[in-house]
């Protein structure tokens, strides 16, 4: 009898054991349900949250879309492409310490992401960093997967053209318009460079093309260098005709005084 009285209490005791670890895998396996459908909710929370501030962001409204990103980051802190919407969301309000932060986390969290090393080259070259930049741009240039090769070659050409190398700069420019021939500020840059090379005919043609091309600020710009090129070009009616236009259509524009000063000059 005492034999089987203590068989019967290792068996209990075996019994609650196997009960207990029942309860615990099931409860484990239930947290561990409960804990992935919160992460796929507050995934979903931040997609949308992402979606309105892309919507924003095109619409030029940067401060909106910045709070709808800030809050999907809450949720969703390791999307590389949410870090990169809010690198541009902080670009486009000038804030480029920020802009940068945001960028070096997409790659970091996604290394082989082109259009965000893009635009960390574009960052920098804003910062006055132009040696990085156009090592970062470089990079950026060789993902022949990279479904915009055209913005790669702008911002490089553009980041050399801060930098002052103007020769590499028409070459980068000249790259990225043989891709695509339709960007208002890569043809700006390219005619540009030209000018500062002395070349001043292409110069004029160049930045002819990119009148046809832009609008508002960028346009009145790519006039006066215009204008420029044509008075270096001893073609002075031309680029006279160009300076008035500033005049006329943006008194208010720094171009405008520019070109003020440029035509008090020319009448001397």
């Amino acid at each position: 009898m005492i034999g089987l009285f203590f068989m019967s209490n290792k068996g209990s005791h075996f019994l609650r054991r196997l009960v207990w670890l029942s309860t615990a895998i099931s409860c484990c396996f239930l947290l561990s349900q409960c804990a992935t459908h919160r992460e796929k909710s507050n995934k979903e929370k931040a997609y949308l949250h992402t979606n309105i501030g892309n919507k924003y962001l095109v619409a030029g409204q940067s401060p909106a879309a910045l709070k709808e990103f800030l809050a999907a980051e809450k949720l969703d802190p390791d999307n590389a492409k949410l870090q990169n919407n809010l690198a541009l969301a902080y670009y486009v309000r000038k804030s480029y310490v920020l802009a940068e932060k945001h960028v070096r986390r997409a790659l970091q969290l996604d290394p082989n992401f082109t259009e965000a090393r893009n635009n960390l080259g574009k960052i920098l070259t804003n910062m006055g960093l132009f040696d990085e930049a156009i090592q970062v741009l470089k990079i950026a240039t060789e993902d022949l997967t990279f479904k915009q090769p055209d913005t790669t070659w702008s911002n490089l050409g553009i980041a050399y053209f801060a930098k002052g190398d103007f020769k590499n700069a028409n070459s980068a420019l000249q790259r990225s318009l043989e891709i695509s021939s339709e960007h208002c500020t890569t043809y700006t840059y390219y005619g540009r460079s030209f000018l500062e090379l002395k070349d001043y005919t292409k110069a004029s043609q160049a930045l002819d093309q990119a009148l046809q091309l832009c609008s508002g600020a960028i346009k009145t710009e790519a006039k006066f260098f215009g204008a420029l090129s044509y008075i270096r070009a001893q073609k002075k009616d031309q680029g006279i005709a160009r300076l008035q236009e500033i005049i006329e259509e943006s008194p208010n524009l720094d171009y405008a005084e520019r070109a003020k000063k440029l035509l008090n000059i020319i009448k001397q």
